[in-house]
Order: structure tokens, then sequence, then C-alpha cells
């Protein structure tokens, strides 16, 4: 592989940084030591999928990359949010502890999830999350949400354009399997995102919710440049009057960049 210039599609593991997936690459990759690389486009911590790296003197065309539209198979349930809208959140409650994870659990239900998403489709304003890297007035919307300032500035949104946006099935899952899932997720992630915090949050959850089976919906998006998988479930969850949190996120397609063809 020549290392004067090109992209490459790796995959980003669920846990790992964008940066840190990079230098995964460089580190079994000697040869490319000292050279320029950079991502086009972020995935969050506990996103995985298509991850476009630029490298040599692709770099100075990282402009041309930024516009992609991209695919999302995500996973989520319904009942609860986070202050980051995925599992690395503060959970809070939306409805009582014996309405949460229990919907839709009939044909009704499922209709009225499929009716809400050909709402989405098309142009619309999306607002950002709180937990992401957009600057207001020089400081991330991370930062003003670390330091409990998120509620004193107006929030940013930004114009995207839903292609499509699909319920393609749900299934049970014991509480047991869920909170297994939960903290592995979490631990997953090297770096300060208030790990400790928000595993007692969690446990705090978990202690409310009977010994029982939790729904979990999958969904897939196909979206413009800039649209946030995990806010779309969060305004999905709104709009259905109960909250709702992205358990797991796959980016399938960036562009032209698929998935099958993903370096691991």
């Amino acid at each position: 592989m020549t290392t004067q210039g090109g992209v490459l599609n790796l995959y980003k593991k669920r846990g790992e940084t964008p940066l840190q997936r990079v230098e995964r690459f460089r580190a079994d990759n000697p040869e490319f030591k000292g050279v320029k690389m950079t991502y086009a486009g972020r995935l969050d911590p506990l996103a995985e999928g298509v991850l476009p790296v630029l490298y040599g003197g692709e770099v100075i065309y990282k402009d041309k990359y930024l516009n992609m539209d991209k695919e999302y198979s995500v996973q989520a349930f319904f009942g609860a949010e986070t202050d980051t809208y995925d599992l690395l959140g503060f959970i809070s409650e939306k409805r009582p502890s014996e309405s949460i994870g229990v919907f839709p659990d009939n044909e009704n239900d499922v209709n009225n999830i499929k009716s809400e998403l050909k709402n989405f489709v098309g142009k619309r304003k999306q607002k950002y999350p709180p937990y992401s890297s957009k600057t207001v007035m020089g400081k991330s919307l991370f930062r003003w949400a670390r330091d409990g300032e998120i509620e004193s500035i107006n929030m940013p949104e930004k114009a995207i354009m839903i292609y499509s946006a699909e319920f393609t099935g749900s299934e049970y899952v014991d509480v047991t399997s869920f909170k297994e899932m939960i903290f592995s997720s979490i631990d997953s992630v090297i770096g300060d995102f208030r790990q400790k915090e928000t595993k007692d949050k969690w446990r705090a959850f978990f202690a409310c919710l009977e010994n029982r089976n939790l729904i979990v919906c999958s969904f897939d998006f196909r979206v413009s440049s800039g649209a946030y998988a995990r806010g779309l479930i969060h305004d999905l969850g709104r709009k259905m009057g109960m909250g709702a949190i992205a358990l797991k996120i796959l980016r399938t397609k960036a562009g032209d960049y698929t998935i099958n063809d993903s370096q691991r």
C-alpha cells in the first residue's frame, strides 16, 4: 500500500474514538508513521462501523469528503432518556418503571412508530446533541454540558435530509443480558466520559426494574452528512411521548465506502 495519498475505509470498533482507531491503524502499519492522516466525519465512542480516513496528499481535499451521505442501523429502547442520547449518559426515566421497555408490544404500537417515521423523511432541522463537538461562543457543547451550563445557551441546529427511516423489527431481551450489555459497553470506552457516574445512574435505574424482559427495537436510517443517529432516536422518543435511548449504532455506509469493505 502506497503512503503517498489516498482514502482508507477503516472499521471503528465500539468503544474507541476515531483518533484511537487511527492510532491503532498506525500501530498495525508502521510504514504510516509520520504520514498525515485525518478522518472524514466523526463517530461517537459507542458507535461503530465505517470510518473513512484520508492520508498523505489526500488530506488537503478533506472538505470534499465531509458531505457524504450516511447509512445507519440502530437499536433503541423506549421509556427513558439520557443526556447524551445513548448509553454513555446519565439516564432519566420518562415513564413509570413498570412502563419502561414495554413499547411497542402490539401491532398498533408498531404502526404508530412507522407512521411517525414517515414524518421524519425529508428536509428537517435537527438540534445538536448536548454532548457533541459543535461550538457555541468558542466553547463546545460537550464542555457547556459538562460545566452544567447547557441550559444557558440556545441550542444550535442544522438542516439535514433524511432519505429513509425504517422500523426493521423488535425483540425481547432479559434484564440481566440488557444490564451486561450496558456496563460492558460503558467499560469499553477509554478516556474521561463520566463512566463511573454513568454506571452509578444505570445501577439505580436497574434497581427500580423488576426482573422482566425489555423490548429492543431496530431501525435503519439513510441520511445526509451531519445527521446524528442518536439524535434521531431521541427525537423519535419525544414524538412518541415517552423518550428513547440509542443502544447500538452501526454505520454501514459513508458515501461509496461500505461496511463490507472496511478494514477491521
